[in-house]
């Protein structure tokens, strides 16, 4: 196969999410997940990138492969490679892993990372044409809240998303304690307990009311929760395991929020197409 694509790789703590991304935005190589051996240690975490590298190689020549394109949770300094993460992926905390994927590589074209949740947002923004003010929000195991505003997203100082919203205050827990997987879970008042969020949204596919009328909460409490006005925000962005469950929610939700346009981006691994979008237009 001769076509030039860039590898795009999405860290996890459970999986590495993988695939190849031509310019014109399709996966030559579908994408695929191996281990990411978060609680492991740095060769195992490398192995685990080798692998993903060597299966490419299985269908792409290496010199079509113009960059390897990133994504790792935070903090993280997203310029110069390098981790501050103590809550997982401890092994890599101050290593320089830009270097360490050239060195287990031998790879010597651009290695770039990114934020996940920026990853998402860029994705989101590209696929609409978005200029208006915007949130982007993922809802899964923890909570990515991304904020544009005046044509730019807004980052700290090591790149990630500068408003992180996870761990700030709401009715006496944090943002994430409610819109999580785990949060969502919790507005659910009836007698069957689900144990995971899946199982919640199915009990609504099969009209149980309980289930119904917690998943229109969440809407409804994530429409009084988010800071749309201050910010003059036009426009609402939802991806995540959780946003799959839109359609029991979103009445809710659009109801709080007016006039608030709202897109939820349930296509398969939108960071890592996040990752070809930003690469391939800044590049133009």
């Amino acid at each position: 196969m001769k076509s030039n694509g860039v590898l795009t790789l999405d860290v996890g703590g459970t999986f590495i999410k993988a695939g190849f991304i031509s310019s014109s935005y399709s996966f030559l190589v579908p994408p695929f997940e191996v281990p990411s051996h978060s609680d492991e240690g740095l060769p195992s975490f490398l192995s685990s990138v080798q692998e993903i590298y060597q299966r490419i190689l299985l269908t792409v020549r290496k010199e079509d492969i113009s960059a390897i394109l990133i994504t790792m949770p935070g903090p993280f300094d997203y310029q110069k490679g390098i981790s501050y993460m103590k809550h997982k992926f401890v092994f890599l905390y101050g290593i320089d892993l830009k270097e360490a994927v050239r060195q287990k590589l031998n790879f010597d074209k651009d290695i770039l990372f990114e934020h996940d949740a920026i990853a998402f947002m860029k994705f989101a923004l590209y696929s609409e044409d978005i200029k208006d003010n915007s949130i982007g929000i993922t809802l899964g195991t923890g909570l990515g809240y991304v904020l544009y505003e005046n044509h730019e997203i807004l980052r700290n100082e090591l790149g990630s998303p500068r408003n992180a919203l996870y761990s700030a205050p709401y009715k006496g827990k944090t943002m994430e304690d409610f819109f999580s997987a785990r949060g969502f879970l919790s507005f659910y008042k009836g007698e069957k307990k689900p144990e995971f969020a899946l199982e919640l949204y199915q009990m609504a596919v099969n009209h149980e009311k309980d289930a119904l009328d917690a998943i229109s909460s969440f809407g409804r409490e994530l429409a009084l929760a988010l800071s749309i006005e201050e910010h003059h925000v036009k426009a609402l962005f939802l991806g995540g395991q959780v946003s799959k469950s839109y359609p029991f929610f979103l009445p809710s939700l659009k109801e709080g929020l007016k006039d608030v346009r709202v897109f939820v981006k349930t296509e398969d691994c939108p960071a890592l197409l996040g990752l070809a979008y930003s690469y391939y237009k800044e590049k133009k």
